[in-house]
């Protein structure tokens, strides 16, 4: 689902929702809190500024011309996604379970290749492939999402 679908509406719905939770959950420690924080604004930045298309002059919530949204746009996936690894990698292992530690490492270890790969995809049209982001930021949500599902207890519970 992108910006430009007929369902944009559930992806708006979708990042809006995320950026409330995001920036109202307290977490265990101050850590916890800055990461979601910076997650919950780079969550926001995707929803309010969309990126380019083809033929569209302005855009987005604050219908700004679409190059200024597009660069706002991959600087907020960038916020949330990189928040998203390192809060995998240094909160998430907090505790001392060396199982679920390695399994958080890989996960946030995961997100920061596909991270890369994404940004090296766009730099460098040879290594771009149709579907590219979407394939980067699928495998980026769901490293996250394993890890936060080991961490609340819903898979392996403590």
């Amino acid at each position: 689902i992108t910006y430009y679908s007929t369902y944009c509406v559930i992806m708006i719905a979708a990042l809006t929702l995320c950026t409330f939770f995001l920036s109202t959950y307290e977490g265990y420690d101050m850590g916890d809190r800055i990461w979601t924080i910076l997650a919950a604004l780079g969550a926001f930045g995707v929803m309010a500024f969309p990126c380019y298309i083809d033929g569209v002059l302005h855009i987005g919530l604050f219908n700004l011309p679409i190059n200024a949204s597009n660069i706002l746009h991959f600087i907020s996936a960038f916020l949330v996604f990189g928040s998203f690894a390192i809060m995998t990698i240094t909160q998430f292992t907090k505790g001392g379970h060396k199982k679920r530690n390695i399994l958080y490492y890989v996960c946030g270890s995961i997100m920061l290749a596909a991270l890369a790969m994404l940004g090296l995809s766009m730099a460098i049209p040879a290594l771009n492939f149709p579907g590219a982001t979407m394939v980067y930021e699928l495998i980026m949500l769901e490293a996250f999402a394993v890890g936060w599902l080991v961490k609340s207890g819903v898979f392996f519970k403590k």
